[in-house]
């Protein structure tokens, strides 16, 4: 039946149309003139079906009544000259109003669903236009009934639609559920659908959750085709599945509702022609052979394989829609979220005015935000309350514990729900914050693989939303109202809540330790840097992995990357430790390829140009290629020893003696921070001065070997004693053999004082450094807090034929070379005897002990 308003707005357009009648029965026509053209008198009479009366004998102003709103308004303004002034005027004044009620007036009469919009501009142009009762006295004479006794309308107008549909187009839309307050414009919505509906593909899901207003939308959008005719469908069939409705104290189950699908084919066939053949062939025939857009709404009731089977191949140019609040898969969808907020008060204000709640007419915005965002600003649930409210209820007993409405928007969903993707919702529930998948699996204790196909499917659900609190990762929550189901109406255990959250406060003292670390020792192999708690995590899977190659075990290593992959595909340093240990299992090629999608992916590192430098030296003996990726991390990280350090070693190893020298003096320059960098940049100029002198040696450049031998002298001579490391001590025995070989060049007087000072360097080392030259240490030197003495035994685990490792109360685990220990300590060790030793730490960050004793 007809909504009491679109009775109102009838009887309000057929008592401006009789006023009108009055008006231009009072125009006076001369003999030689016609009140109406051809073109309206053909229309006219067409209208009124005056079949038996010819047009010649029919008097223009009985035909007025044939004559729609727009030709009458129009007919007055062509006369308008012979009407009084003020009426002319009057008619003048109202053109655009009139203009623009034509539209509206013809949904009222063909009826075809109204908007908001439409129904305020019809009903505000009812009330403009009673402000002249001596133009309008039918309408105000109306209008004074209906504000008296509004029921009165539904006594004028008994049936009042000229036609169920106004094109030659079949349907059975039927009479939407919003006709009583019109249609709440979604534009961009009504937009995509009928762009959708209109392109090539032949199955379209209209999705979203329930009271979203998804039915709404597309009843709107398909009233639209039919109006403006520019489909090319034989016919627009409709079929609800909808098994339950809500009301204000529960929810209604509808009678003889269908249960299935194969009610479903059942019902579209018997639609038209009536045979033998089963229900489901008879509707892929009528598919087949015309043109038909099939409508099914509430889809999840009803959803099952042969429905799947159906929509993967409909026959011939006929297409499909589904309302569901589950997705089908393969489908094009059009997802209907609930209202903003700004909509949601607006069309509550509505339904405050439609249904006159006297106790919501002075209600804030602040009030009705809080109203709304309870409703989860859900269309339906807005009526809902609205008409909870018109009933009697009190606003705040309604929202206080929503759980019939959350009940029925929800449980079809979440029925339709993997497991996984359920216990992915209870933990979510639980936390304080939108989480990335990465936390969720730390949490839940899950797989990686479950993580991400849950949120795949939570997603596609539109159950999660994604939020922008951290730029540098994709995090989720929730959305509200889901939330608001699963904590009121889903039970959540206590043991699993608290069990959840001790795992989830872990997180912080990790993130909090991690940035700490790369603070402090940013070009260190080990260090990680991370920018989340969700990045936090993955490096404690990154050290798993890191601790397994160390062990030989690169299956398992490159197993928990792929695994840290997952859920964290754009965190560079799960590329950057895919490259160390690839580098350590002699992949270069992987390693290579990950170094370089780990500086794609984030070009603000500078560590990241300094590790793939060192890795093109060591790796490829490519020292240009390093040097290139040394000056990218020196544009980021200008003052840093580790980069300078490394960027002379490429220039030096280049024979760039030059470009070496400019990186230790930019380094002398800053200063050194450490006795360690004093140390690394003290071995790397008197390599400079010794290979510079070979290399002039080799080429017979006698001035040039002897301006740099006296500069090498000049440096000698100022360095203090103790600088010297076991690194050092190795290279100036070399650079002694160097300057031995060029007495001809430099003179012999040179060559002593050179070798002199060499000596005296290499004298002051301290005794726990003196080690053979065939030490592994080669790159990295003790820092000046490293001079202490440990005491530990060997491990068992780990422990392999040349090397092991010593644990230690009061250090972490270092590593021990079989080649640096004598080989009766190394067999009391493996027995397990406790012994003493001094730590160095390398290039790569690893702690490698040297001068082990036995404890006497």
């Amino acid at each position: 039946m007809a909504s009491y308003q679109r009775i109102a707005l009838f009887v309000f357009f057929d008592s401006i149309e009789k006023d009108m009648i009055k008006t231009l029965r009072g125009v006076t026509i001369a003999d030689d003139e016609r009140l109406l053209s051809d073109d309206e008198r053909t229309k006219a009479l067409s209208r009124i079906a005056q079949d038996e009366v010819s047009n010649d004998n029919v008097l223009d102003v009985e035909l007025l009544q044939g004559l729609d709103i727009g030709d009458k308004y129009s007919t007055i303004l062509r006369h308008k000259h012979k009407l009084p002034t003020s009426l002319r005027s009057h008619y003048l004044a109202k053109r655009s109003e009139f203009e623009r009620s034509i539209s509206v007036r013809n949904s009222v009469m063909h009826g075809r669903p109204l908007t908001i919009d439409e129904y305020g501009r019809a009903f505000a142009l009812a009330g403009d236009l009673i402000k002249s009762p001596g133009i309008w006295p039918t309408l105000t004479e109306t209008f004074k009934q209906y504000h008296d006794d509004p029921q009165s309308v539904m006594r004028l107008a008994v049936a009042f639609i000229e036609d169920g549909s106004f094109s030659g187009v079949f349907n059975n839309l039927p009479t939407p559920d919003y006709d009583d307050t019109g249609f709440f414009p979604r534009p961009a919505l009504e937009k995509e659908l009928k762009k959708k509906i209109l392109a090539r593909h032949p199955v379209i899901t209209v999705l979203g959750d329930g009271g979203n207003g998804k039915t709404a939308i597309t009843l709107q959008t398909l009233y639209g085709l039919l109006d403006s005719n520019d489909h090319g469908f034989d016919a627009i069939v409709w079929v609800s599945a909808k098994s339950s409705k809500l009301t204000t104290a529960e929810i209604e189950r509808i009678e003889d509702a269908i249960n299935s699908s194969l009610e479903m084919f059942e019902a579209v066939a018997g639609l038209f022609e009536q045979n033998d053949l089963p229900a489901l062939e008879r509707v892929r025939k009528l598919l087949e052979f015309n043109k038909i857009l099939l409508v099914i709404d509430n889809l999840e009731t009803i959803l099952d394989e042969s429905v799947r089977s159906f929509a993967q191949d409909v026959p011939g140019s006929s297409k499909i829609i589904f309302t569901s609040r589950v997705p089908l898969g393969a489908d094009l969808t059009v997802q209907i979220d609930a209202f903003s907020e700004k909509e949601a008060i607006s069309y509550l204000r509505i339904l405050i005015s439609v249904y006159n709640i006297a106790g919501l007419k002075k209600a804030t915005n602040e009030e009705l935000r809080l109203y709304v965002s309870r409703l989860g600003h859900k269309p339906l649930l807005l009526k809902w309350f609205a008409l909870g409210v018109s009933s009697g209820l009190t606003p705040h007993s309604i929202i206080r514990n929503p759980k019939t409405a959350l009940h029925f928007c929800m449980e079809n969903v979440f029925s339709s729900l993997s497991q996984n993707a359920k216990k992915i919702l209870s933990i979510m529930a639980q936390l304080p914050s939108s989480v990335s998948p990465i936390i969720v699996q730390h949490v839940g204790e899950l797989s990686a693989k479950d993580v991400e196909s849950a949120f795949a499917e939570l997603i596609q659900f539109a159950i999660l939303e994604q939020t922008t609190e951290n730029k540098l990762e994709t995090s989720y929550q929730i959305k509200p109202f889901a939330k608001s189901y699963i904590v009121r109406v889903l039970n959540i255990s206590l043991d699993d809540s608290k069990l959840f959250l001790a795992k989830y406060r872990t997180i912080e003292g990790t993130y909090q330790a991690e940035r700490g670390a790369a603070a402090h020792d940013l070009f260190n192999l080990r260090t990680f840097v991370v920018r989340s708690k969700s990045e936090a995590l993955a490096v404690q899977k990154l050290r798993r992995a890191l601790a397994a190659a160390n062990n030989e075990n690169f299956d398992e290593a490159f197993d928990i990357i792929e695994d840290t992959k997952i859920a964290n595909p754009d965190y560079f340093e799960v590329y950057r430790c895919e490259a160390l240990v690839a580098f350590k299992q002699s992949d270069h090629v992987r390693a290579s390829t990950a170094y370089q999608t780990a500086i794609e992916l984030d070009q603000t590192q500078p560590q990241l140009y300094f590790f793939y430098g060192g890795f093109l030296m060591r790796a490829y003996s490519d020292f240009r290629g390093a040097a290139d990726q040394f000056d990218l991390a020196l544009k980021l990280s200008p003052n840093a020893p580790e980069i300078l350090r490394e960027a002379a070693r490429s220039k030096l190893y280049d024979l760039d003696f030059a470009g070496a020298q400019a990186h230790v003096t930019r380094a002398r320059e800053i200063g050194f921070s450490t006795f360690r960098f004093e140390t690394i940049f003290t071995d790397l100029q008197i390599q400079i001065f010794a290979r510079k002198i070979e290399f002039l040696t080799n080429r017979d450049n006698g001035d040039a070997i002897v301006v740099t031998a006296l500069e090498m002298r000049q440096f000698l001579s100022a360095l203090k004693p103790g600088i010297v490391d076991a690194t050092l001590a190795e290279h100036l025995v070399r650079a002694k053999r160097i300057i031995s070989r060029t007495s001809n060049e430099i003179g012999y007087q040179l060559v002593v004082e050179l070798t002199s000072l060499l000596d005296s360097l290499e004298a002051a080392r301290p005794s726990f450094l003196q080690v053979g030259r065939k030490s592994e240490i080669r790159e990295e030197s003790l820092t000046i807090s490293d001079i202490r003495r440990y005491t530990g035994r060997m491990k068992v685990q780990g422990r392999k034929p040349t090397f092991a490792f010593l644990e230690c109360a009061d250090a972490e685990d270092t590593f021990v070379s079989r080649s640096t220990v004598a080989a009766a300590i190394w067999g009391s060790m493996i027995k397990g005897a406790t012994v003493t030793y001094s730590i160095a730490v390398l290039e790569d960050g690893r702690r490698k002990a040297l001068d082990v004793a036995l404890v006497d």
